[in-house]
């Protein structure tokens, strides 16, 4: 099985900069409903240092100085740009589960193009159709694209594979980097990825594995299986399969005809 997700980056920020092409390069931020405080960033202010959640007042002396343009949130827009990408994507691929607002898990089996050429065609069609930026992380199960897709954020090309992903002569003649098919490789980058950040260990429960000596995703992958399903429940032993390159967590199919936003079940915390 092969799975991609493909996340917009600074969504709403992004938003906003579409119909404002002078904005390009800018530090941009978003309000919350009530303008109170800062909900979301270009990538451009979060390298400026401004925190999220920071009160709009404590804020405005840092906003000014930097020049740091302000939004107030706008929903109807942020819906309206979901949608296209996502009518973009679910055009490219069939099965699709609409993640989040701004996410999208794909399965890309059985399908004429192959992975990594296929999402690099999307990534650029959804920035050149639609004017919002995106990264794609491609891997055997959702919790390792979940991994692969923190990891393509920070590459230039926005794209990153792990796992045994097909990659043939089109998606290498198009400048894609190979994938990483090997365990070893894998492992690697498990053993650089703290528990809290694998999709759906909660802080709470990220504290307890550290406890028992469990401090990256290489060691939850480590785990003994019948030990996971007692401690962290059913839940976590599908994670630990899934970190493994084992398909556990399903599908939440989002029908290609509904245009509404769906969220599929969450872990416990917002990721």
């Amino acid at each position: 099985m092969t799975v991609a997700l493909l996340d917009c980056n600074s969504f709403y920020a992004s938003c906003e900069k579409v119909f404002r092409p002078d904005l390009e390069g800018r530090p941009v931020v978003v309000l919350s409903n009530n303008d109170g405080c800062i909900v979301a960033m270009s990538r451009e202010a979060k390298n400026l240092g401004i925190p999220r959640g920071i009160p709009l007042f404590k804020a405005r002396s840092f906003i000014e100085k930097n020049n740091i343009e302000v939004f107030s949130s706008n929903y109807a827009l942020y819906a309206d740009l979901s949608r296209r990408v996502m009518d973009m994507i679910s055009s490219r691929v069939p099965v699709i589960e609409v993640y989040s607002i701004d996410e999208a898990f794909m399965v890309l089996d059985h399908l004429p193009a192959p992975p990594l050429s296929l999402c690099r065609e999307l990534r650029d069609g959804i920035h050149r159709g639609i004017g919002i930026p995106s990264s794609v992380g491609v891997a055997p199960t959702k919790v390792l694209a979940k991994i692969a897709g923190g990891i393509a954020k920070k590459r230039p090309d926005g794209i990153f594979a792990l796992g045994d992903v097909d990659v043939s002569t089109p998606a290498a003649a198009s400048g894609l980097k190979p994938a990483f098919g090997h365990e070893k490789d894998i492992n690697l980058v498990l053993g650089e990825t703290p528990v809290e950040g694998v999709w759906g260990i909660a802080s709470n429960l990220a504290g307890r594995l550290r406890e028992r000596g469990v401090r990256t995703a290489l060691d939850l992958k480590n785990v003994d299986e019948a030990w996971a399903k007692q401690r962290i429940t059913l839940t976590g032993l599908r994670i630990v399969r899934e970190l493994k390159g084992i398909p556990s967590i399903v599908m939440e199919e989002t029908a290609p005809a509904k245009k509404g936003i769906m969220s599929s079940k969450s872990f416990g915390r917002p990721v």
